[in-house]
Formats: structure tokens, sequence, C-alpha cells
């Protein structure tokens, strides 16, 4: 039973603590809150360096390239002349040579075929030959550039003689500053 009681004075001692901020034993008051605007004095950028790479142009170099074109004279792919028919009897002189038994068929075959064909394509105007021309190659350049980038304002106000400020993302004209009164 003691126990109670001693609970109950407890309880009743410890909720009139905890409303001790809006009573007063002689008379109460009520917080109420609101907000007020301040014109921004004065507003100072807030700036970071940054590093970065830019694109200054391209670099051209010119570049010295072959490319083989025919030798001379018109080109006619599709006949065979006298010097095809020298080329492949050659080549079949050639394959009998080198060939040595049954493989001396194939020699035979594969040297006249292939004597034909280098003689046709000389006729032809392609051998060795070769010109020179120029080549132009651009290169993307690229320079590092240091600078200061905005990232920020102080937006200050002055209150009371008090200065006061708040950073943001942009320049702010006006402050909003949360008050709370005590009414009595």
């Amino acid at each position: 039973m003691k126990l109670i009681i001693n609970i109950l004075i407890i309880g009743l001692f410890g909720s009139t603590v905890l409303n001790a901020d809006y009573y007063d034993y002689n008379s109460s008051y009520t917080k109420a809150e609101g907000y007020e605007k301040y014109r921004v004095i004065l507003s100072t950028p807030i700036t970071e360096t940054v590093t970065k790479k830019v694109y200054a142009g391209d670099e051209i170099r010119d570049r010295l390239v072959k490319r083989r074109v025919p030798c001379g004279g018109e080109r006619d792919m599709n006949t065979i002349g006298i010097d095809t028919i020298i080329g492949a009897g050659i080549g079949l002189a050639v394959g009998n040579k080198i060939g040595k038994g049954h493989g001396r068929e194939a020699a035979r075959v594969i040297g006249g075929l292939s004597g034909g064909y280098i003689a046709n394509q000389m006729r032809n105007g392609y051998g060795d030959c070769y010109e020179d021309y120029t080549v132009q190659e651009r290169t993307p350049r690229y320079e590092t550039i240091t600078e200061e980038v905005i990232t920020g304002y102080n937006n200050c106000i002055e209150i009371d003689g008090k200065r006061l400020c708040k950073e943001s993302k942009e320049k702010k004209k006006f402050l909003r500053i949360k008050k709370t009164y005590s009414i009595y």
C-alpha cells in the first residue's frame, strides 16, 4: 500500500514538473511560433577551385602513304594474250622439273596456272608499282584548365545588431526566420 501511495505522489509531482514550461505557479503562458521575413543585406559567393580538361582543337599531321597503282597501259583483266600463254608454258616446265612420280602432274598443273596468272597480272599493269600520297591525320588535343566555380552563396541579414547568415545554392533577396513567442 505504501508503494502505491509513493507512486501516486511521484506521478503527480512528475506531471507538474513536465508541464512547468507551460504553467507558472502564479500565472499561465502560451508559446507561439511564427516566421518573419528579413531583407538580405549581403550575399557573398562561395567558390571552389575546379580543374578540368577542355577541347582545344585538332592536331593535324601529314603522313606519307604508299598505294598500289597500275604501272602503265590500260587495264585489261579479261583477255588472254601471248604473254599469258608464255607464262603458263614456263610455269608448266618448272612444275615438270620440280615434281616426281604421281606429284609431277599436280606440279605441272599448279606451275602452269601460276605462271599464266603472274604473266597476265604483269600485262595488266599490276606489278610492284606504288605511288606516294599524303594523308592528314587529326588527333584531338585537350588542355587542362583551373578555374573558380561558384557553388553557392552566403546570404546575411541583420537582426538587433547581430548578423545571421545562411548558405544557399542561389542568391536570396529575403530570408525567413522562425521565431518562438511566449505569451504571458
